[in-house]
Order: structure tokens, then sequence, then C-alpha cells
């Protein structure tokens, strides 16, 4: 400031000149455009240019202008002021022209209306300069010293409070100040006379002299104080010294206009505020100040680290925006300490002519848009009990929440950017919100753009309830999803539904409700009586459902389908006319089941409709379900179902393995179809544990091991068999075979009983020759065990075939037992009552019939 100031001195010219929208003359790089990003009502905006309000834009300007007309040693400049001072005129012109062609050369525009050329006197930074140097500006003093004298008791306290304030810096402040001390005591009257005025004019002249007022010192801290009165507003600007005390530089009040007392107090608070910056705007922009206020609410609405309410009054919101441009600090002090600017608010030595902000603007544009006047709504106001009571609680500053939300403007209560309808009113601002019925959500936002009062959404719902034309011609209200409840086991809840025609055929679907089986039939109509044979086929598999749901088709609701279920005691739930998602889940499946037969037959021929459908239905059931989480076969049937996929894996077949073993080459006797006769052969293969495949001389055969028995090894293949009568003779034609069923081979063991008869042998120890009946003969006795007398008693009983063999060339097997030289083992038919079998016993080498 003082290095500006020193360049004024010993000149006689001066201009001065203001840059037009100085911040708009930079441009931000793309990185500072995506920060600066603006949110308006039709979209988010990227600006380029230096906005105000940023906090680093003063220093930003002030360093490009000292770059720019930094050479020019007669150009002094502050952020957009800038002032030239000269010796004499023509020196003055040419410095003129030199600044003209620099801002010409840069694209700085200038303020015509506020640049002053070829003056012998200016007033630049709070201070006159003229040729004979620098002098204080009236301005400062002059809000003490056109001062008034108190009229009452209340601006006399206020006068006291300021004197106070400064008495350090004023001689026998005590003395002078006792006179009027006597006024405040009680039971004296207030009476003004020559005295007092004489002491009132050495205390202003006191408050203006330098002991008090002090020279503006860049580099120590300022403070500026405000306040407002019910009719004017007072600032004070001053310097805070290392002993804590403050010294005034300047003073500043005015009264308010008439508009402006219809303020709210909080309002006219703020506007003390911002009175105040502006009137010591070269003071205090582009530096670090403290705001001090007794206005409490203020230091919340205005915090700089704080967001501006959303529901602030406008002129409050208009307000913080002007202050975005400062960089300060807010503090409160309590009215008692506020002495200062309280006694300039109350002093009104300025006055200007009554105008209208753009905040005022606004509002007087929302009151027009109303069909009712605003002339109406301030009776209406003032009569009506609420709002009355509200009115007088916002003009004097009494309520104490939200109450940066209210202003009021030509006797209309506003709560933010609406106007308060009072209750008489109301009706006719539903009225005309509801002239176009537009639903209660469009009146709404309307509304919320003109009007205001408790429970408007719910009076604007109620409007439309109420509205005949808006009952009649409503749409359906929106959905609610409701679930059914799931069941606990399979097959409780079955859903039934139609697909077709498609394909030109109707499909019955049956879904169960816990695992997700379907079910689908080709039906040939939709008659009362198509589908009952589908379902009773159906519940033949999986037993009768407890409920079966559907919708209300004639199929469904038909007599005929009543008695079915009925008699069947199912209970039959139909779903809502109208309202298919009621069956959702069955309606689902129509889609599935029409979008799978889709690609299945696609390409191919209608013919194989139901062979698609089966293939379809198989690997629907095989898949898992998302609901489930398992497939529907596992769910429904306790397993997965198989399909062509599962034998890609190889899977070991189980099976129990049998007492009655057979061996590759094992010689067997089995029946040939129903015949009684017994062919023998040998085993070729088994299959699992209870098919052998036997070739025989007659040719292959294949049979179960209940029909199969084993033989002992008792003959060479050389040696042929022959029936005679109850003998079993060996020879070659007819083929072999064995007798009658009553002479087949029983479950044999072996005995050591031998015949009574012992065999002869002749001289060279052979045998003699035996008759014809007796030919090499083998005896096989089966040897029974005793009866059981208890469970504990039946245990198995090994046994074993031991043939004996003779050298005779004619054997014989023969049922009874012959009279030889050896005794030799009988061969009993199975049906002998002495070889009845015996429960849970088991032979080695035989299974058990």
């Amino acid at each position: 400031m003082e290095d500006i100031l020193s360049k004024m001195a010993n000149n006689k010219v001066f201009s001065t000149f203001d840059v037009r929208q100085a911040y708009l003359h930079m441009q931000v790089d793309e990185e500072s455009a995506k920060l600066l990003t603006i949110n308006t009502s039709k979209g988010l905006f990227r600006v380029h240019r230096l906005m105000y309000g940023i906090a680093s834009a003063p220093s930003k300007w002030q360093k490009r202008m000292d770059a720019l007309f930094g050479k020019l040693p007669f150009l002094s400049i502050f952020f957009d002021d800038a002032s030239i001072a000269s010796p004499d005129e023509q020196t003055h012109l040419r410095h003129i022209r030199e600044f003209f062609e620099i801002c010409r050369s840069n694209g700085i525009r200038l303020n015509k209306s506020k640049c002053k050329l070829m003056k012998k006197e200016i007033t630049y930074l709070g201070h006159k300069i003229d040729e004979n140097g620098l002098h204080k500006t009236t301005d400062k003093i002059a809000a003490i010293q056109n001062a008034k004298p108190p009229k009452d008791i209340s601006e006399l306290r206020s006068f006291l409070g300021v004197v106070n304030y400064y008495s350090r810096f004023i001689p026998s402040a005590a003395e002078l100040l006792h006179k009027f001390y006597e006024l405040l005591k009680k039971g004296v009257e207030f009476k003004w006379n020559d005295n007092l005025q004489r002491d009132f004019e050495r205390i202003k002249e006191e408050l203006a002299s330098p002991r008090v007022l002090a020279h503006f010192d860049p580099q120590k801290p300022v403070i500026v104080a405000a306040d407002a009165s019910s009719y004017g507003l007072g600032g004070v600007i001053s310097h805070i010294y290392h002993d804590g005390s403050e010294h005034p530089i300047a003073f500043a009040s005015r009264t308010l206009t008439d508009t402006e007392k219809k303020y709210p107090q909080v309002e006219k608070e703020a506007l003390s505020i911002i009175w105040a910056l502006k009137k010591f705007f070269h003071y205090v922009y582009g530096r670090p100040f403290i705001l001090q206020t007794d206005h409490k609410p203020l230091t919340q609405i205005f915090n700089p680290s704080k967001e501006t309410p959303p529901l602030s009054a406008t002129r409050l919101a208009h307000y913080a925006i002007f202050l975005q441009g400062f960089n300060y600090q807010i503090r409160y002090r309590q009215t008692n300490k506020h002495s200062n600017a309280d006694y300039c608010s109350r002093l009104s030595t300025s006055t200007i002519s009554d105008y209208q902000d753009e905040p005022e603007i606004f509002q007087c544009n929302q009151l027009n848009n109303l069909p009712i006047s605003s002339d109406i709504i301030a009776a209406e106001t003032a009569r009506d009990p609420e709002t009355k009571n509200l009115l007088s609680a916002i003009v004097k500053g009494e309520i104490k929440n939200n109450a940066h939300e209210y202003s009021i403007q030509d006797g209309c209560i506003f709560r933010g950017t609406r106007v308060l309808i009072p209750p008489s009113l109301r009706k006719t601002i539903l009225e005309e919100l509801h002239d176009g019925h537009l639903g209660a959500q469009k009146m709404r936002s309307i509304a919320r753009s003109y009007v205001y009062w408790e429970n408007i959404d719910q009076d604007i719902s109620l409007v439309t309830r109420e509205c005949p034309a808006c009952i009649r011609y409503a749409k359906s209200p929106n959905r609610i999803i409701h679930r059914w409840l799931p069941p606990e086991a399979p097959w409780q809840r079955v859903h039934l539904d139609h697909a077709g025609p498609f394909f030109n055929k109707y499909f019955l679907i049956v879904i169960d409700a816990y695992t997700r089986w379907i079910e689908v039939f080709i039906v040939p109509s939709l008659t009362p009586n198509s589908n009952i044979p589908f379902l009773r086929e159906t519940f033949a598999r999986f037993g009768l459902p407890n409920v079966i749901v559907s919708d209300n088709h004639g199929c469904f609701t038909s007599s005929e389908f009543k008695t079915f279920l009925r008699e069947n005691n199912i209970k039959h739930v139909l779903t809502p006319a109208f309202h298919p998602s009621s069956n959702g889940q069955v309606e689902r499946y129509v889609q599935t089941v029409k979008s799978g037969l889709r690609k299945a037959l696609f390409g191919k021929p209608l013919s194989g409709l139901h062979s698609s459908l089966q293939n379809f239905l198989l690997h629907y059931r095989k898949a898992p379900h998302c609901a489930t989480g398992s497939s529907p076969a596992r769910e429904m049937l306790g397993r997965d179902i198989r399909t062509r996929l599962d034998t890609i894996i190889p899977t070991k077949q189980p099976g129990k393995p049998s007492s009655r073993a057979f061996q590759l080459g094992d010689e067997v006797a089995f029946r040939k179809d129903n015949e009684k006769e017994w062919i023998i052969g040998t085993v070729t293969s088994t299959e699992s544990n209870s098919l052998v495949n036997i070739r025989t001389p007659l040719g292959q055969y294949r049979r179960h091991i209940d029909h199969v028995i084993k033989l002992p090894v008792s003959h060479s293949p050389e040696e042929p068999y022959e029936n005679e009568g109850d003998s079993i003779n060996l020879h070659t034609q007819p083929p072999l075979t064995l007798g009658p069923a009553d002479s087949a081979l029983p479950h044999t063991s072996t005995s050591n009983a031998q015949s009574s008869e012992p065999q002869s042998t002749n001289q060279g120890g052979t045998p003699p020759p035996a008759p014809r009946s007796s030919r090499k003969s083998v005896e096989i006795q089966q040897q029974i065990p005793a009866p059981c007398t208890s469970r504990k008693s039946i245990e198995p009983q090994q046994t074993t075939l031991t043939p004996k063999v003779t050298q005779t060339p004619a054997p014989v097997v023969t049922n009874s037992p012959a009279k030889t030289a050896a005794k030799e083992p009988v061969l009993a038919p199975p049906h002998s009552p002495t070889l009845r079998p015996v429960r849970n016993r088991k032979a080695p080498e035989r299974y058990s019939p």
C-alpha cells in the first residue's frame, strides 16, 4: 500500500481506471477447468475462464497485472483499480497512451463509467490525493462527526458503549462521561441540555482524533465489525495491536431503506456485513482478515469452511456467494462487547435511495406468478394467528431454529424461495395446482418452486385422490410382489397351465413348486375332460398333491374337473382374473418350454415334436435349477437320472457275489426250454453274476444259474451216455441227455456208506466182468443230515462229490444200490422226500435254488 501511494507524490495530474470483469481475462488450463465445473439447471458446464469467488484468484490476477504493467513507473495498480500520476498534462497523455496500448495488445477491457481522466484530485484506496500529497478522507470520520445527540436512554447507552470501547485512547474519559451516566440512574428524567451537548461534541472530536484513529498498516491484522439496528447499518475496520487493543481505521454507517427495514433481523445483520465489506473493500480484498458479528446464526451460514444450508433464504444464499471472493474468518462477539459497530448502526449519518437487489426482484417475481396477489397474501398473513406470530418472530429475530430459512418481502413470508401461504388461501392454490390434472408427483414439483406450508405434500395427494376425473381415469397401482409360501416337501403344491396353440398343438404343463419337476403333455383340445387323463397318469406316478393352482380357464373351472379334484381330496386355488403373475411360476415355464421346442425343432419336421419334447424334459430334469441348487430329478426322485453323457464315465456294476460260481470250461447240466430232460454242456462265458453261456452239441445256450447244475468231473469226453429205464447209459446216439426230471441230478453230497456185497477181483487183481446193469457204474448217494430242532442247529454242511470209477467198459448210473463187489454211491432223484433242501445251507460248488 505504501509503495503504491508513494508513486502518487509530487504529481499534479491524475487518472484512475477500472478493469471490467477482471478475472474473466485469464484463461485456465484443462485440469483447472475440470475443478471449476459448475452445476446449473441445464446440466454441468466446464468454464475456461477464471471465475469470481476462487480463493487464489486475487493473487493470480495481481501477479499478472504486475507482469504486464510493472515496467511503467508512473502506473499503480491494485487488483482491478489502476491509477496514473504525472507532473504535467502532456506527460500524462503520453502515459495514458502507453497504458492503453498495453491494454489493447493484451485484450484488457476497461469500465468506461468508472474511469476518471485528467483530474487534479482523486480518491484512491481510501485516501485523498492531490498535488499537495496524501490526505485522510472525511468518510473515515464522517460517521462520528455527523453523529446526532441521543434522543432517549437507548441511544445514550449505545453512545456510551462506543466511548467505553475506545476509552483507553481518550484522556479524562471518566470525567467527560460522568454527566451522561447521571441520566441512566433510576428515577432521573432524560433531559438533554447545553452542557451535555458540549461534552458530546468534545467526545466526538476525541474519537476522530489521531490518538484514536490509526493509519492502515498492511503488516497488522485487520478486523471488520458490522452490526444492524432496526433503522441503520454500521461498520468499523480496525487494526489489532500486540497488546490486544483495537485501533479503528475507519467508521461507516448508513440508514436502512424502507424496503430494508422490512427485512428479518438475520437478513439485516447479513446486509450489514456485506455493506461493510463493500465499504472497506480496498482494505480487505486479497488479504486475510477477521469478520465479527453479534448474530450467531450467521457464523454458521457464512462459515467459509462449511457449505451454505440448502434451504437458506435467497438473499442469504446470494450474500454467501459474494463472500466466497474474500479470505476471512468469521467470529461471534456478544452484543455488549460489540458496541463500536452497534453505535455506528444507530448513527445513521448517511442515507441512500430505495432500491431492489437481485433477491428482492426474484421474490417479487415469485409473488407475481401466483394466482393470488401479494397484497391479499400479506393481508391474510397478518390476519391469521399462526402466520401472524411467525411474521412477528421473523422481524424481531426470535426464531431459534432454521432462522436463516425465513425472509419477508412485501409483508409475505418466504421460506427459502417459496411463499408461505396462509391457511385461508391454500384451497385456492391447490385448485390452481390441480387445474391441469397432472397428478400428485407433478403437482408437488410445481409447488416446490412457488409455495410452501406444513404438510403440503399430503394436501396435494388428498386433492388427487378426491378428484372424480382422476379417480375414473387413474392408472393401475404399482405392482407389489407377493410370494407363495414355500412348500415343505415335494408334490405338495402343483401349478397347472396351458401353452398354445403352439405348433398347432396345446400343451398341459405341470410344475411341482418344491422340486421344479416339470411334466408336459400334448392335449388334443381344451375341453372340460381333456386334462383329467393326464393328471390321473401323473398322480399314479407321484401321488396326489395337496394343492393345485391354476388360472380361470374353462377346463379348470368345469364341474368335471372340480369333481375330479374333490374326489381325490385336492384343494384347488384359482388365481385372480387378468393377473397371470399370481401363477407366475408355471407362466415362466410356458416360455421355457416354447423356447426349448423352437430350438429343438429348428430345421426339423414337426413329426418329431413328441420326441423333441421328451428329449427336452430329460435334459431339463437333469440340469441343476438355480432356485434349488439341485436338479429337479434329484429333488423329486432322490437321484439324478441317467443320460447319454453318463455313459462317458466308466462305472463298475455293483453285484453280490453268487454262492454258485462257474468258471470257463465247467461242465454243467441244464434244461432245454420247458422240457423235463437235462442237457449237458460246457460253460464258455459268464454275464454279471447270474447268467452263463453254455456250448452244447445242439448249439449255444444262455441260461440263468438257477437253471444250471455244475457236474463233477466223472467221465472222459469220448464216453457217451445212454438212458435205459431207471439208469443212464452212455452211448453215442442219441445226443447226450439226462433222464426225466424225477431222475435229474439233485442237491447231492457224497456218503461213506457202502454196498452190503463186497467187490470180487480176479487173479490179476482186477474185478471180474460185471453184468450189463452194473458195468462201470458210478453210484452217488446223498447223505442228508438229521432234521433241525432249533434255529441255532442250522449250520452249513460241507459236501463233496467223490466219484469211484471202475475199469468196466459200460458204466451205468442207477437209481438203487447194485450188489457189486465194491460199495458205490447212489444218485437220488431231486424231488425225493429224503432230499428236501434245507434253508440257508450252501454247497461249496453249487447254487441253491
